[in-house]
């Protein structure tokens, strides 16, 4: 896989995204946390977090697909990868077009950020940002409320890390692991344990690799309620299946690998509550609907297809357990919601967006919904 990203721009955090370079050349090529959250009366969120590591050398394989538990509704976090902040949004599926983040983490020295694709929020109530052009992940206390320029409590970076254009990560809270996907040349994920303790910080190295001959250009990560990642293999337009993924280390094979002859330019895959998988096709701006996920393997045709009417480039989905479905599309510079999701076909008008100057949206990237 080849990444041109254009870097962080100077300009004023959520100005408009045109003149932007995303120039990106592509060849071919859980959740579970003791967390509570609340919104106050002026829209803030306020979290406290108690930390539950679980076994950090992550040798359970199963777990709960719940983000935090005791959440007061969804959060929305949202990489922006055109001006290089992070936002996020309370109670994303009701948002109204034009409505402000709740946060919004910015670019510039203080904070690092760099190219980020992506987040997540690890078991301590932190949020780990992914960026890419950087080969780094950076770590920010109180994830629902760090906003601003605020420095990174921690960050993972250097030769020791492996980070090799990392361009998706997905969070493990049973187990207190980190995996990363490296789009970079060599394919391969990474699994970072104890993400959520102090050591997580600096050169530390990964307890684990995956190094696969199936893993080609990985874009998109997302892991089930039994354990098993999924992988949005954008080189090889598949998507990749690995159970007990957080036990996984050296040379193995994937235990499936679903194919469809309607996969062209696959970014992200996510598996919801149902066991229904949604792909994202950048180019065709569509998404693919596959229900009983777990069983599926080999070439199959999708339950149903998605185009999104009005899409210019889809980057990134996440689903909430309402089958609200969240779609990043990073030239549009908005994220389409689509009610019912896994229920609907053919050429749908998104139901609401999260779009236009007051939201902040300029070209996002990567998705991370903190549920119940």
């Amino acid at each position: 896989v080849i990444l041109s990203l254009s870097g962080c721009p100077a300009t004023n955090p959520g100005t408009s995204g045109n003149g932007r370079n995303l120039n990106r050349n592509l060849n071919a090529g859980n959740r579970n946390a003791n967390a509570s959250l609340n919104v106050n009366g002026n829209g803030n969120l306020n979290v406290n977090a108690n930390q539950n590591a679980g076994n950090a050398n992550g040798a359970g394989g199963n777990g709960n697909v719940n983000r935090n538990a005791n959440v007061n509704g969804n959060v929305l976090f949202v990489a922006l990868l055109a001006d290089c902040r992070v936002v996020s949004f309370a109670n994303p599926a009701s948002v109204a077009s034009g409505t402000a983040p709740t946060t919004n983490i910015l670019s510039g020295a203080t904070t690092q950020l760099d190219d980020p694709t992506d987040i997540a929020v690890n078991g301590g109530g932190e949020l780990i940002v992914n960026n890419s052009d950087a080969n780094k992940l950076l770590v920010f206390t109180n994830a629902t409320s760090a906003t601003g320029s605020v420095a990174p409590a921690r960050s993972v970076s250097g030769a020791a890390t492996l980070l090799d254009n990392p361009r998706s990560i997905a969070i493990d809270l049973t187990n207190d692991v980190l995996f990363v996907a490296n789009a970079g040349a060599s394919s391969s994920i990474l699994i970072f344990t104890g993400v959520s303790q102090p050591a997580f910080t600096g050169m530390v190295a990964p307890a684990r690799r995956i190094n696969s001959a199936a893993l080609n250009g990985p874009l998109g990560l997302n892991r089930d309620a039994a354990g098993t990642l999924y992988v949005a293999n954008n080189g090889a337009s598949n998507v990749l299946a690995f159970a007990a993924a957080a036990t996984l280390d050296g040379t193995v094979a994937p235990t499936r690998t679903l194919t469809s002859t309607v996969f062209d330019d696959i970014y992200d895959a996510f598996v919801d509550t149902q066991d229904t998988l949604f792909v994202v096709d950048r180019s065709d701006s569509e998404v693919y609907v596959f229900t009983n996920a777990a069983t599926r393997d080999g070439t199959q045709a999708p339950s149903s297809t998605l185009r999104i009417s009005g899409a210019s480039a889809l980057a990134a989905i996440e689903v909430d357990a309402a089958d609200h479905g969240f779609i990043a599309d990073e030239v549009a510079d908005a994220i389409f919601i689509i009610d019912n999701i896994s229920t609907r076909s053919g050429t749908v008008a998104p139901d609401r967006s999260i779009s236009g100057p007051g939201t902040g949206i300029n070209g996002p990237a990567g998705l991370y919904l903190l549920m119940p």
